[in-house]
């Protein structure tokens, strides 16, 4: 019990420090959104006041002038502090642009490790929940965790035994389903009517081993089952008998 009321006190410690920093983090990306808010709109400001401004000594070419004279006299309308100024100024657009890329990297990497550490505050949060549940502390529920595990490993094998038992039973069942139309065909009189041929044909092809030693007419047949499922047909009549292994 000491061990587990530290560990909570522990993780309390450690959920109140990640809160603290993640309310920390978003006050700092709050007050850096604001400030480059204010930047941006001044300079945006600035820019349709000064940047847009028709410069002194510009006219609109009339209709009836020359090609040669619609282009404006640069020379008459060039300001070197004017220019210098325009200079400083996108120089300082540039360094403000680039600063604020920086800090929309800063702010993502931020809300990066934002998103981690509540990540590992709602982990922490459940398993504080599950450090006062008492089922979690008792010792018992290992021991029943234990015994779910070896019943499913028991009902995984029956499983597989009864899938097995399945499967031999329908072989067996197609072996049967053979002898009995192979009997009938014997006792009736479909045997004393058909040729060596037909008797091959009747007989399953992965039977191969098959021997016949004479055709006859009016026969008396003998079945008998060997050891491993082999079979014996004796076929006799009053000058010699013939005999199919299958």
């Amino acid at each position: 019990m000491n061990l587990s009321s530290q560990a909570v006190d522990y993780l309390a410690k450690r959920f109140c420090t990640i809160l603290i920093v993640n309310l920390g983090l978003d006050y700092i990306r709050n007050t850096i959104q604001s400030s480059m808010d204010k930047r941006l709109t001044m300079w945006e400001n600035y820019c349709f006041l000064r940047l847009s401004v028709v410069p002194e000594g510009f006219s609109l070419p009339k209709d009836d002038e020359e090609s040669g004279s619609d282009v404006m006299d640069v020379d008459a309308v060039s300001n070197p502090d004017l220019d210098a100024h325009l200079d400083s100024l996108r120089t300082k657009l540039t360094l403000a642009e680039q600063e604020s890329v920086q800090l929309k990297r800063e702010i993502q990497a931020l809300e990066r490790q934002s998103a981690i550490n509540n990540h590992q505050a709602a982990l922490i949060s459940e398993l504080t929940k599950l450090s006062e549940n008492d089922a979690f502390q008792c010792p018992c529920f290992f021991c029943k965790l234990s015994q779910l595990q070896k019943l499913a490993i028991e009902l995984r094998m029956k499983v597989e035994k009864l899938k097995t038992e399945k499967e031999d039973e329908s072989e067996h069942q197609k072996v049967r389903l053979w002898n009995e139309d192979l009997l009938r065909i014997i006792g009736g009189n479909g045997l004393s009517n058909a040729d060596s041929q037909e008797i091959e044909g009747f007989l399953p092809g992965k039977m191969a081993n098959i021997a016949l030693e004479a055709e006859v007419e009016d026969v008396n047949s003998d079945l008998k089952v060997l050891n491993g499922n082999k079979l014996k047909l004796t076929i006799h009549h009053s000058n010699s008998s013939s005999i199919v292994y299958c």
